[in-house]
């Protein structure tokens, strides 16, 4: 077996998401991965992680001076998840650090937007929580409200929290606006699992948001945004009979009066997501 890697902050407790890349690398290979913070660290390590390669912490690991030429002389095969837009995006650094990974020799570079996967050839990446805290997601509210939630920020702060504003205005049906500071995301999830509808607007870039994934996991049904393309590359997700897709806001309405699900029943974990993505690249038998 590999000897596993892993750059992740574990002191970050306001989102699940680098958790849950520590968590469903340890489930999937059955042991504690190393956590790696400098060039030192790679000692003896074969196959690193880099969960969320935007997040500063991680970034400025993998920008050490030094690190990517130790990977590369040490052969070490590099697994990078990208969780935002890199191309075209609001954060045009973004393409920065997408040149600075590609120096990676041995690099598998999955990326969440569709447009970033046909732009680089790359593999779709998906943000779902770890199974680790499925025993805590079960333990939510099954009696749902039979109305729509939104939690995160709309307004002028950026075009795509101006966009949100006009949809939520626009959308036809009643929806419960909550402002993104609960106090943790626990007390996140279980306000989400009161209600059977999640609003999901796709922002600025053409990506399953962990959102949608977060309502699965509390048996809410999302109603998700996409692009014209989106499942095409979401091809999982466009099976699910237990979400509701939309391209134009318009659309929701009529979507809602005839959809008959109280819940959803589909869920899928980050472990499903990387191990399969692994199998396909040889890096899990």
């Amino acid at each position: 077996m590999n000897k596993i890697g892993i750059i992740c902050d574990l002191n970050n407790s306001r989102h699940p998401l680098l958790k849950s890349y520590y968590h469903s690398v340890k489930n999937i290979y059955e042991d504690v991965p190393k956590i790696v913070m400098n060039a030192d660290d790679l000692d003896g390590v074969e196959l690193l992680f880099i969960g969320d390669d935007h997040y500063q912490v991680h970034k400025d690991v993998l920008h050490k001076e030094g690190f990517i030429d130790r990977c590369n002389v040490d052969g070490i095969k590099v697994v990078v998840f990208t969780n935002e837009k890199i191309f075209n995006s609001y954060f045009p650094w973004n393409e920065d650090n997408c040149k600075i990974v590609q120096t990676i020799k041995n690099l598998y570079h999955y990326t969440i937007d569709v447009d970033d996967c046909k732009r680089l050839g790359t593999k779709l990446a998906r943000s779902a929580p770890s199974k680790t805290f499925k025993p805590f997601t079960e333990t939510l509210s099954k009696d749902k409200i039979d109305k729509a939630v939104f939690i995160g920020k709309t307004g002028r702060q950026c075009a795509s929290y101006t966009e949100r504003s006009i949809m939520l205005r626009k959308a036809g049906i009643e929806i419960d606006i909550l402002p993104p500071t609960l106090p943790n995301w626990s007390a996140y999830m279980t306000e989400l699992s009161k209600y059977r509808f999640v609003f999901s607007p796709i922002g600025n870039g053409n990506f399953f948001t962990m959102r949608f994934y977060e309502a699965l996991a509390v048996n809410s049904i999302p109603i998700h945004q996409v692009r014209e393309d989106t499942l095409d590359y979401y091809d999982i997700e466009a099976t699910f009979d237990d979400c509701i897709f939309f391209q134009k806001v318009e659309e929701i309405p009529e979507k809602i009066k005839t959809f008959t699900q109280k819940t959803s029943h589909n869920i899928l974990w980050m472990e499903d997501m990387i191990e399969l993505l692994l199998k396909k690249d040889g890096l899990l038998i």
